[in-house]
């Protein structure tokens, strides 16, 4: 007899690694799954199928875990609370997760719109997560049960062997922390996560007492069984914490469940289950989403899925409280279930901002199209007012898109009322020409609580260089760049418009200025040039809010500022020159978003 141990490794990529031996007499010889980089690779994938057009990339705040979206229900926008805040809800399909904490803090839908990229879904189980190995000899038709073994992830399993057989295995989970049972014929999906895989050994090499030790390879793809659906209420992007809230299901019977049988996977016909029509949304962390998970065996077409949101209250960042206690149901039909697919009936709360008169005044300056003039080829001007991304139905929530807009051109002297001129956003673009008291008056904002992004494009000019090494460091200095910098995976890159974490940010002209020796207490670095670890050339103050671009070119008609066509012009990462996954768009904006989130409601 000889050992088969099973061990589940943890790893930022879902390795399982069986080295299988045949025993000596003693036993001492095993067939075991280890980490990476030993003898056989065990590859365990999530089955990810469905990729193609419409599918998104998000990202998770929480643990980088990366999985794809798309869009499979409209979206709906309802205004409450006398038109200050937005609900908005949409159902997107996901690829499930074996990963049993929650993946996603997700920005509106139709920010992820703004960011398509195909990645695979790929995760582990997660520690401490039950499962049952169970074996049959394949010497008896049908194979007949040899043994159910308990295993833990992370710890080694051990199951006895014969050499010279050849064995069906399966292995079952609930994805969870209790044991999945010791059934062999068949276990009961329930409300429950249910995993499984299955196949066959090939014949252990050897004959008992031979001596004889030999490598068996085995692979296996855990597979989720039935279609997730979470109720999702979130208020990431307002910033906001949930305090309370109650929905309801419109059906007690939108879900099924069904018996699977252990050996091969295959479900009985679905029954239906009766759930509770009062949604018990739980916290997650952060505290500013909340849901509520089910699972269905039935691909059958749900005709009219629909959630009501009864009561909401809400903290805001200024600690005030806002309330609605007024329903408000949204549905969506034909939803058709697929295993192994999370769907996310999701409600976004998001403020309604006023940028009427001066609640949003911004200044620009530098040389047009870089800028916030109107022309067409001026990327962040066209961004403001395109239609999927401000105003009530926008990715972000305005009143309307009147922005207010002062813009002066490139000439010293532009910037002498920047701490008098109630200014929410100043923008310094390409080739600004700023004086010494231009800096000081920018210094002085920026200190002052005021939002700066610099684009001059500049660095060695007296003035220019006096405010940026005014956030950097005396210390520091500049260096040129070519083509490209690589977004890192800072959290900061996360935002309404999109997720640019691993991206790469353009330079429109092939030459840029990006900072070294910078006291690295003083910044964060976004992205380094290409090829570089100490030339950033986007960064942000750590204490302020002064944001540094090494390229000044944004405009829309020579890229690398990529959008969506007119008239929505939805930020969106693509490809520009040699490369595929430009953001500067979606980076930007989401800068611009983040600035708004500091008016008061």
């Amino acid at each position: 007899m000889c050992r088969l141990k099973v061990v589940w490794a943890k790893a930022c990529i879902p390795l399982f690694l069986i080295l299988c031996l045949a025993c000596s007499e003693q036993g001492s010889n095993e067939t075991e799954i280890v980490d990476n980089g030993t003898k056989v690779v065990f590859s365990v994938f999530e089955d990810d199928s469905g990729e193609g057009s419409g599918q998104m990339q998000v990202m998770s705040a929480m643990n980088n875990v990366t999985a794809e979206e798309k869009v499979v229900g409209e979206e709906q926008h309802v205004l409450i609370n006398n038109g200050t805040m937005r609900l908005t809800a949409t159902l997107v399909e996901a690829a499930a997760s074996t990963n049993s904490a929650r993946e996603f803090v997700k920005p509106t839908v139709s920010a992820a719109r703004a960011s398509v990229r195909n990645t695979k879904a790929q995760t582990v189980l997660g520690n401490n997560v039950k499962y049952r190995v169970v074996l049959y000899d394949r010497s008896t038709t049908p194979s007949t049960f040899v043994s159910s073994t308990l295993g833990t992830a992370g710890t080694p399993l051990t199951v006895d062997v014969v050499k010279g057989k050849n064995y069906d295995w399966a292995v079952f989970s609930y994805n969870d922390q209790s044991d999945p049972g010791t059934s062999s014929t068949t276990v009961p999906s329930d409300q429950r996560d249910l995993l499984h895989a299955s196949g066959t050994t090939g014949l252990v090499p050897g004959t008992p007492g031979d001596g004889t030790n030999a490598n068996v390879p085995i692979s296996v793809v855990l597979k989720h069984k039935l279609s997730a659906v979470t109720v999702e209420l979130n208020s990431t992007f307002y910033p906001a914490t949930i305090t309370a809230a109650t929905a309801t299901l419109g059906s007690a019977n939108y879900f099924f469940t069904s018996n699977m049988d252990v050996k091969t996977g295959t479900l009985s016909t679905p029954v239906a289950s009766t759930v509770p029509t009062a949604i018990n949304l739980v916290p997650t962390a952060p505290a500013a989403v909340k849901s509520a998970l089910f699972y269905t065996s039935s691909t059958s077409t749900i005709a009219n899925f629909s959630v009501t949101l009864n009561s909401l209250s809400i903290t805001d960042q200024s600690n005030q409280v806002k309330t609605s206690t007024t329903p408000t149901n949204f549905s969506w039909t034909n939803v058709v279930p697929t295993a192994g697919k999370k769907y996310f009936a999701r409600i976004n709360v998001q403020p309604v901002r006023d940028i009427s008169g001066d609640n949003f005044k911004i200044l620009s300056v530098g040389v047009s199209p870089h800028t916030l003039l109107n022309t067409g080829s001026s990327g962040m001007y066209q961004a403001l007012y395109g239609t999927s991304n401000f105003g009530p139905t926008g990715i972000v929530p305005t009143t309307n898109r009147n922005w207010n807009i002062l813009w002066r051109g490139s000439s010293s002297g532009n910037l002498f009322d920047a701490t008098t001129g109630n200014y929410k956003l100043i923008v310094v673009g390409y080739a600004a020409g700023i004086s010494d008291n231009d800096a000081t008056q920018l210094i002085n904002y920026v200190n002052s609580g005021g939002t700066v992004l610099f684009f001059t494009e500049n660095p060695g000019s007296g003035p220019d260089q006096r405010v940026w090494r005014a956030f950097a460091g005396a210390t520091a200095s500049y260096q040129s760049f070519g083509d490209f910098g690589n977004f890192n995976q800072n959290g900061m890159l996360v935002g309404p418009f999109g997720d640019a974490r691993g991206t790469s940010f353009g330079d429109q002209a092939l030459v840029g200025y990006g900072t070294i020796n910078y006291d690295p207490n003083l910044i964060d670095v976004l992205a380094f040039a290409n090829g570089s670890t100490t030339n950033a050339v986007v960064w942000k103050s750590k204490t302020r809010d002064f944001y540094y671009f090494g390229d000044g070119g944004m405009q829309l008609t020579n890229d690398p500022f990529l959008m969506t066509a007119s008239p929505a012009y939805t930020p969106r990462i693509g490809a520009w020159y040699t490369r595929s996954n430009i953001s500067n768009s979606v980076v930007v904006m989401n800068f611009i978003a983040k600035t708004l989130s500091k008016m008061g409601q």
